[in-house]
């Protein structure tokens, strides 16, 4: 019996986290071939030497058992396109019993749609689309407040029509769908489809953090996620022209500010744009021993996602008593509506509102809103990947007993 999983690994990111914390647990119940995403993996592999060796790290550092094959792929590193590399991989595959992919990610979907297997399914982790190119439009326009209607409108069209008939050709191959929250609008538009088995991972993320005390906060906010529109980081010096029309607080961002990224350059010209320069701060990208004590001194994590699903670094916050201020989606309503820290705002001037209230809290206002059942059986609830690996692992392993 022959099962093939396909994931993304070594990337910024709680989708790479969480399934390289699956793919440890995954190891010690069944035996599998793996496949580094395409998109975020092995294409960018064969382009970018160092990334390729970090990469190879990687893959032994968690002794998966890749193909000889594609081993070779990134020994030799041949450029590829996208497609021909599906076409590469696919082919060289016989039958297999099972195929999954750890991802929505269309590339990888793809290669999945290839493989010649008697169940293939995915995991939704994501919010990528609306199935709806109005909705998706008015998404792309908030994710990118600082480019042209012109442009909005044509990378709405790049992304929305294409996603959509790539899923529409996808989907006919596939015969199971999981997810990590049932209000996406990808799982509740995919599961039409009567004949696919759907299925429900919760818990379906965990996190562990280190006990430290969080009960002295500072005065400052921190934007602890990728810059990437969706996550709504252009969203922020919107935010925080608001805030400090009233109080001259900072707001500390992970990333590097000294980069040709252009999502960087972009967010720099907004604080420009707009005199923030001495309250907004790039503070670089931390690694975990500095990272935990920057968000449990914080006042609060700010993330104004337009598309999350089920956020690591609400997880993170809530466990290091750090509140969380986004906005309201329905994905995290579904998820964090009775937690008290979680606050989910209508809009950018409803996030600016929340963190100047959150400023003048007292401190034991503050510190109670952890003292609080719901809020530790919720984390106690995520404190186990043992147990979000069996619950994920369990819905494909009983199509092949």
């Amino acid at each position: 019996m022959t099962i093939v999983v396909i994931g993304e690994l070594i990337n910024q990111g709680g989708g790479s986290v969480r399934n390289e914390e699956l793919l440890k647990r995954f190891k010690s119940k069944i035996d599998f071939i793996f496949i580094p995403s395409i998109r975020w993996n092995i294409y960018p592999a064969l382009v970018n030497l160092n990334y390729c060796r970090r990469l190879k790290e990687k893959i032994f550092e968690l002794n998966l058992n890749i193909p000889d094959f594609i081993l070779k792929l990134l020994e030799e590193r041949k450029k590829y396109s996208v497609l021909n590399l599906i076409n590469f991989i696919s082919q060289r595959f016989g039958n297999v019993e099972l195929a999954y992919s750890q991802a929505e990610i269309i590339e990888d979907l793809l290669l999945l749609s290839k493989l010649k297997s008697k169940h293939k399914g995915f995991i939704i982790q994501g919010f990528w689309f609306q199935h709806d190119i109005i909705k998706d439009f008015k998404f792309e326009r908030s994710a990118n407040p600082d480019l042209s209607v012109a442009t909005v409108l044509i990378n709405t069209i790049k992304r929305s029509l294409l996603r959509n008939i790539y899923f529409h050709y996808i989907i006919k191959r596939i015969t199971f769908i999981n997810t990590i929250n049932p209000m996406n609008p990808e799982y509740t538009i995919l599961t039409r489809k009567k004949n696919i088995l759907k299925n429900v991972i919760f818990p379906g993320n965990a996190v562990t953090v280190p006990i430290i005390d969080s009960s002295k906060k500072e005065d400052y906010f921190i934007y602890a996620a990728r810059l990437s529109p969706p996550k709504g980081f252009l969203l922020l010096p919107f935010i925080w022209k608001e805030v400090v029309k009233k109080e001259k607080v900072k707001l500390l961002i992970t990333a590097d500010r000294n980069t040709n990224d252009r999502n960087v350059i972009r967010l720099t010209k907004l604080i420009k744009k707009f005199n923030l320069d001495k309250y907004i701060e790039f503070i670089g990208y931390l690694n975990k021993e500095n990272y935990y004590p920057k968000i449990s001194k914080s006042k609060g994590v700010i993330i104004p996602s337009l598309g999350d699903s089920y956020s690591m670094a609400i997880l993170e916050a809530l466990s290091l008593k750090t509140v969380y201020i986004g906005l309201k989606l329905p994905t995290l309503e579904y998820l964090y509506k009775d937690i008290e820290p979680v606050f989910l705002e209508e809009n950018v001037n409803g996030i600016a509102q929340r963190i100047l209230r959150i400023l003048n809290m007292k401190e034991e206002e503050y510190n109670s809103m952890f003292d609080n059942e719901k809020v530790r059986e919720f984390l106690k609830l995520h404190q186990s990947w043992d147990l979000v690996a069996k619950l994920e692992l369990d819905t494909f392993l009983k199509l092949i007993k």
